[in-house]
């Protein structure tokens, strides 16, 4: 989906999980690629998947009672799914970087911001094969990265516990965490979900500029596209484990082609005093037992019996444009 060289590369990603109800089949078949230095937005509504798929890159899905019952994950070519644990740790170490949606989660609350962001600091040295630091050379990075997200008084912030943060303080931590490491790719799940818009647009125009500075890839996880309008170069669009739709964040805006994208982009605010959106109706689909063919199809209007039958291949639509809907068959 991607010219860029392809850092990251999701091929048939199939993911389930056995409850005592029977076998939930979440992700159905997602195929995407980033781009080395590239910033893509997985845009979809909660429960699609999007996490899922994050957590089966990092691999860190609890297996069981998940399963990737078929599909392929490369990072710079590797299979990461072919890896054994102890050399996916290290793998994952030098390459990739995450920021969770959950800050109060992500963060142990039983030791100070100071222990927990030098020990990645550490860990990341040791992955990539350089000498070690002083106590003191490592807590000067600490507190240079946390400067890096505007973080008032770092000092202070390092002899502090979780707990003791507001909620903008404690992503900027776990943005510096991330941050802290070299990695070329940095996947951000949902990171502002639990902040004030004013905090929420300081953090991504923060992270933004440091992405760009890096020269990091970025995949960003959200349920908004408004959020990612400004910020990311490319959309895919997922819908009950699947992306339903790839293509340039401009073309997304300008040519929703997607019935799913149309009514995603229907339900974004607007202040121009044309009323509260209707929201798509229906939800998704129950995974224990999916609906044949398009997963999309109970719930959209240009439906046609092909769609009950068949699930749809990618179709282009225009330049770099994909589009998974028998309408452009």
């Amino acid at each position: 989906m991607s010219k860029m060289t392809p850092l990251l590369e999701i091929k048939n990603l199939h993911v389930h999980f056995k409850t005592y109800e029977g076998e939930l089949k979440v992700l159905n078949g997602v195929d995407m690629t980033i781009g080395e230095g590239e910033k893509l937005g997985l845009v979809g509504e909660t429960g699609c998947g999007k996490t899922t798929t994050m957590k089966s890159v990092l691999r860190i899905l609890p297996i069981p009672p998940a399963k990737i019952s078929a599909g392929e994950i490369f990072y710079q070519g590797r299979d990461i799914l072919k890896m054994k644990s102890n050399e996916v740790r290290s793998f994952i170490k030098e390459g990739i970087t995450a920021i969770f949606q959950d800050p109060m989660a992500a963060l142990n609350p039983v030791f100070t911001i100071g222990y927990q962001l030098q020990d990645i600091i550490k860990q990341s040295l040791k992955a990539q094969g350089q000498k070690r630091l002083s106590k003191e050379e490592v807590r000067s990075r600490a507190v240079a990265v946390l400067r890096e997200t505007d973080m008032p008084d770092p000092e202070r912030i390092l002899r502090s516990y979780s707990i003791q943060l507001s909620g903008g303080m404690r992503q900027r931590v776990c943005i510096s965490e991330a941050l802290s490491t070299v990695a070329k790719l940095l996947i951000a799940d949902e990171p502002t979900t639990n902040l004030d818009v004013t905090i929420q647009d300081q953090i991504l125009r923060r992270l933004d500029k440091l992405v760009l500075t890096r020269k990091t890839s970025i995949l960003f996880i959200t349920h908004s596209l408004g959020v990612i309008k400004n910020l990311m170069e490319r959309v895919c669009i997922m819908y009950a484990g699947n992306i339903v739709e790839a293509a340039t964040t401009e073309d997304v805006f300008a040519d929703p082609s997607h019935p799913y994208t149309r009514a995603l982009l229907s339900t974004v605010p607007k202040l121009t005093g044309q009323g509260v959106s209707e929201g798509i109706q229906g939800r998704i689909p129950d995974y224990l037992n999916p609906p044949e063919g398009c997963r999309f199809h109970p719930r959209c209007n240009k439906a046609m019996p092909i769609c009950k039958k068949e699930s749809p291949p990618f179709f282009n639509v225009g330049n770099s444009h994909k589009v998974a809907c028998f309408l452009y068959s």
